[in-house]
Formats: C-alpha cells, structure tokens, sequence
C-alpha cells in the first residue's frame, strides 16, 4: 500500500535529501487517501506535509518533497496515509555524514567451483557451468550469478571491484569454451550449445573488465586447499607453494593480467603462508575481522586498515557487515531488496575513523544461488550498486581496487592459525569420515614425498591429483563428497605405483641356514628399469643405510645378528623419506650349534 524511501542511504550535511513516498491502491475499487509525510533530524522536525489523493484501481502515485539536511545525524521520513477509517505506515532511515568522513569500501567476492571434473575428465558436477547459464534469478535476471556478476560489473561501470575468479574454475570455464563438456551421466555440451556460450561471455566480460581496471582480479591456490591447516598440521607447505604458483599461471594465462592480490581459500591462515605468498610476488590477501585480528600481535588500530606483515599486507573484512549480505539473504519483496541494500552501506558509514577502509568480503555466487529467493538477491545488488554508483559521483563514498589500499601504517608480527569459521572442524572433526579419509590423504601425500626422493625427480601428476584430492570443498562436512576424495587419491597411488614400478626388488636365497650369535648376510637383488639412478633406504632389523642403485641389476647386502635359534621371518623393507614401498621377508633357520 505506501512505500518510502529516500534518493540515497547516505547525504553529507549541507546536502538536500529528497523523500519519495509511493502509494498504491490495491482495492478492488477507487479510493480517496490522505497522506502525511514527516521528516527529522536527530529528533528535530525537518518537514510535515499533507495530501489528499485520489487513486484508480490498481493505480498507483509517488508523492516527492525535498528537504535539507543542516547538520549531521539520523535523517528519519515517516508515511502515513488513512482512507476509509483504515491506516498504514512506513518509515525509512538515512545518514547525515560530516564533511571530513570519507568511506572507501572494498567488494571482494570469492567466486570458486571445485574441480569437478574426475581423472577420465567427465564432469561429476557442472556447477562452474550452471551458475552461469542457468536462469536461476528470475525474473530479475535471466541467467546465473557468475553472469549476472559480469553484466551488473558493465552496468556499473565506475563501481570498483575485487573479484577472486579462483584457478580452478577459471580452469573449468577454458576447457568448457575450448572443447565443450561432458557429464558421468552422458550429457554432453558442445562448444556451440548456449550453456558454453555463456560461460564464454561470462569470461570475455571479466578479461574486459580486468582490463581497464574496474575489476581487480585476485588469484588462489589452484584448487581450494586449506593452505593454513595443511602447512600447520602437516606440514605440507610444498603443496601449497606448487598450488600458488599454478594457481597465479591460471590467472595469468586466461584473464591476462599479473595478480597481485591472493586469496587465501576458507581463510585457512598460518604465518608460513606469508614467505610463499611473497615469493611469489603476491601483495596481498584478506583475512577475517573476527576470527584473525583479536589473536593479531602488533601495532593494532581497527580492522578497518590495511596492516604491513613483514612486506605483504592484510586487509581484515568485517565479517558482521560480510554476512549481512551473505547469509541475510532471503528477502520478501524488491522494497526489502533496496532496504537492505541500504542497510549496508548504512553500517558502512559508522566504521571508526576519518578515512575508514570498509571490506566486505564473501563467496560471489552462494549468497545469490542458496538464497530463497535469488531474484529478489539480485535486485538488492542492483540497488546496491546503484547507491554505489550515486554516492561516488557525491564524494560521499568511493570504490576501491585493494592494491590501490595497500600501502600500511601499522605493522603486525603474528596472526593466528585459524579460518573465517575459528577454526578447522568443518574439514575434520565434525563428521566420523574425517580421520579415515584424512589418514589416506596424508599416507597418500607421504608416498609422493618418497617416491620422489628415490627417484629424484617430481612427480608432477600425483601431485596434481593430490591437489583436488585436498580441495576444502570436497571436506566441507554439509556438502561431504568422499566419492571426489578417492577417485583422486585413487589416482594418486596409481601415478606413485607406476612411478615405482621400475624398482624391483626380490630375496637372492629364499632360506638361509645359520647359528645364533653369528653375523649372517642377507641379500637382496634389486632390478632397476628407471633409466636412472635410485635412492633407498633398506631397513632389516637393525641395519639401516641407505643405498643409491643404479640402472640394471644390483645387489644389496645387509647383515644380522640373531642370537636365539629357531625359524625367523625377517622383514626387510625398502623406504625412502620414511615411507615403505616394498616389503620382503626372509625366512631364517637358526641353529643353536654348528
């Protein structure tokens, strides 16, 4: 029936706010309304005014005033209106800046797919494709939110953004646009059908985009790793180094820029992070106002700065205001759209300090694709972007890019192990398939780590594979796909297996006859088909030594000393790095006299 609102969220004082009141009839009938509109300022009465309207049915009127706002404060415009002894009202809230505040606000969205693409290169999943093409926000928006992202990012063209296109699905979109899709159900998706056309004018925007500099493009880790808690727990900092630098070549390749800023996947922070992300040439990345900064160690201003860490900067989102627009997103009606829309940019402007850096920082597809009503998301985003852009062109409020933020003031030694959530319980913990699966992720890492160091070479494959066998996505304990895990740990111990299968190893006597107390010789024959030299570390009771076997067949010797008589099967095992490949016994008599 009567709805009001205001030109904009935010005014500086000295400015004029005009107040917009639209009554609508919805009886089934001509009406005759009375109508009273009343503003104020921190309590003090701007404006009253009153109107007696007629409206057809169905019809609908917008009744405007101006008013000026002298100082700072709470603007407060009110709507009543009565007809036939009933009566509604409505009212909405604006605020009045001094002249020396000025916002700078930082979109980041993370927007990222797993690789869902199994070993063989079917699609398990198509969401990278899906949240494209698919008419998910109507009827706001045909097509989904990547698309939608890129489309409002044109229609805006002087709002600023950061956008993390994560390798992975930028990965996933290439191989999409070059050779179409097929799905494990049989669907295929050539390059000419609209899903795959699409996906590439979703991507072509963003390159454009990226281009002349209104979105800034931040790069990831190649699949969604929890870096901190891998580096933290077990130590797998090699994986994450090798995962950055793919992940900066994908970003390279395909939007064809140099990135600067890192995002850093569930926010999955540990201090060993900070020297591959610099020697990288990394800049930047974004951790949680929350869950971060309390625990920092420093020189601590507010979250709403950037901070020096050793030469790399952090910016610190406010995660009250990030989930806001995250998680308040099942709305009613287009007026709760722009109400809240408001209500952002509202919390915004009461950051603390004279020049405050506002980072709202949050996955880009979910809020709009999980809501209830994504249509209705997407209409929030386009009043958002709107006020965006109005307030600008006022110099109430700018856009940043962060690298153009990312010069520090105050310096932080620490910031704790943790993610955006406080901790890693998510990804293991809070289902019973967590410690099985993860026993096998890291069993599964060490034998790289082995076969490598025998080999001495990298086995790049294995890694890759292991890479999408630890995406944080797969582990998320709502959404468990231990079907994803193991077709790529599965892989995994296939590449490490036929890596090895070169190194045969066999006993040079299947028994051997000895006496107790008597140094006894065990030999094994080793049949190296690698081209190479290998490097092994055999193990038989208490010697150990390691062993460097060239090509062809050779034979190792190691000594025992049993000294009880009786009938032994002693293991002998061939490792590296700690990891056992091969295990052979041998079966031992032992007399107690000649």
């Amino acid at each position: 029936m009567i709805y009001i609102t205001t030109d904009k969220p935010l005014y500086r004082a000295g400015d004029s706010a005009a107040i917009r009141v639209k009554v609508s009839n919805e009886e089934d009938r001509g009406i005759t309304v009375n109508a009273r509109i009343t503003a104020s300022l921190n309590n003090d009465r701007l404006v009253s005014r009153e109107e007696r309207i007629s409206l057809l049915r169905g019809e609908t009127k917008v009744i405007e005033t101006q008013v000026d706002l002298p100082g700072p404060g709470v603007l407060m415009a009110n709507a009543d209106v009565d007809y036939d002894g009933k009566s509604t009202t409505d009212s909405v809230r604006a605020y009045v800046l001094d002249g020396g505040k000025r916002i700078r606000l930082a979109l980041v969205y993370h927007m990222h797919q797993p690789p869902w693409y199994l070993p063989n290169g079917a699609y398990y999943m198509d969401w990278a494709f899906r949240y494209v093409s698919d008419n998910l926000l109507s009827p706001f928006f045909d097509g989904g939110p990547y698309l939608f992202h890129a489309k409002l990012n044109e229609k805006y063209g002087e709002v600023k953004i950061n956008v993390n296109l994560s390798p992975s699905l930028l990965h996933q979109w290439v191989d999409a646009v070059e050779r179409g899709y097929a799905l494990m159900d049989g669907h295929v998706y050539g390059v000419d059908s609209i899903q795959v056309k699409r996906v590439g004018e979703a991507l072509d925007l963003f390159r454009s985009q990226a281009k002349r500099g209104q979105v800034e493009v931040l790069t990831s880790l190649y699949a969604h790793t929890i870096a901190g808690y891998l580096a933290a727990t077990h130590g797998m900092v090699d994986v994450i180094d090798e995962e950055v630098k793919a992940g900066i070549d994908v970003t390279k390749n395909v939007i064809g820029i140099d990135p600067v800023g890192v995002w850093t996947p569930e926010m999955a922070w540990d201090m060993s992070l900070l020297g591959i992300y610099t020697a990288a040439g990394l800049h930047y990345t974004v951790l949680c106002g929350r869950n971060h900064f309390p625990g920092s160690v420093g020189d601590k201003g507010s979250i709403y700065e950037p901070y020096d860490v050793d030469g790399f900067t952090v910016f610190f989102r406010d995660q009250r205001l990030s989930d806001v627009l995250a998680f308040e997103n099942n709305l009613f009606d287009e007026r709760h759209a722009d109400r809240m829309a408001r209500r952002i940019l509202m919390e915004a402007a009461r950051a603390d300090g004279e020049d405050p850096l506002v980072v709202i920082a949050l996955d880009g597809e979910n809020f709009i694709a999980m809501s209830k009503t994504p249509g209705l998301v997407a209409a929030e985003m386009n009043a958002l972007y709107s006020y965006l852009d109005l307030l600008q062109r006022d110099g109430v409020l700018s856009t940043i890019r962060l690298s153009e933020a990312s010069s520090a003031k105050r310096r932080l030694t620490f910031i704790p192990t943790t993610s955006w959530l406080g901790g890693f319980s998510k990804w293991r913990g809070e289902r019973p398939e967590h410690e099985q699966y993860w026993i096998k992720a890291i069993d599964s890492y060490r034998s790289i780590v082995g076969a490598e160091a025998a080999l001495g070479r990298r086995l790049g494959t294995a890694r890759y594979a292991l890479w999408h066998a630890v995406d944080s996505d797969f582990w998320w304990s709502d959404f468990w796909s231990g079907y994803m895990i193991d077709e790529w740990l599965r892989r995994v111990r296939e590449e490490v297996a036929n890596s090895m299968s070169g190194v045969r190893a066999s006993l040079e006597r299947e028994v051997i006859e000895t006496l107790a107390n008597r140094e006894t010789s065990v030999g094994i024959r080793i049949s190296n088909e690698t081209g190479a030299p290998v490097r092994l570390d055999v193990v038989c009771c208490r010697d150990a030594a390691t062993h460097v076997v060239g090509p062809g067949e050779s034979v190792i010797r190691v000594t025992i000393l049993p000294s009880v008589a009786g009938e032994y099967r002693i293991p002998v095992i061939l490792s590296s790095k700690g990891y056992g490949y091969r295990i052979l016994y041998q079966l031992l008599l032992v007399r107690a006299f000649p």
